[in-house]
């Protein structure tokens, strides 16, 4: 039983390494810009990439700012009756 948890925490470092390494070698490219032109750390530039995205997609994001909602809104407007869209959206054709 030993010998087999030593070669599982072998693995898992050996995994850990390699997944460092290769993310080290990754040429991230988000948006067209690349992200990697900051540092060399990988989380560094995994968390410019996420902001970027953040900043790029959701540019009404600032907006939401002044709202109070919670997980439970979320789902219970996913639950309601009239849908996501509402009663407006029963219009709506499936693409």
């Amino acid at each position: 039983m030993g010998e087999l948890r030593e070669q599982m925490l072998r693995n898992r470092s050996d995994l850990k390494a390699r997944l460092h390494r290769l993310t080290a070698e990754a040429r991230p490219v988000v948006l067209g810009q690349d992200m990697k032109k900051g540092g060399k750390d990988p989380k560094y530039w995994v968390d410019k990439a996420l902001q970027t995205l953040v900043d790029k997609i959701y540019s009404n994001l600032p907006l939401l700012r002044a709202l109070s909602y919670s997980e439970a809104d979320i789902s219970r407007s996913l639950r309601g009756a009239e849908g996501l869209f509402g009663g407006e959206g029963s219009g709506l054709m499936d693409s």
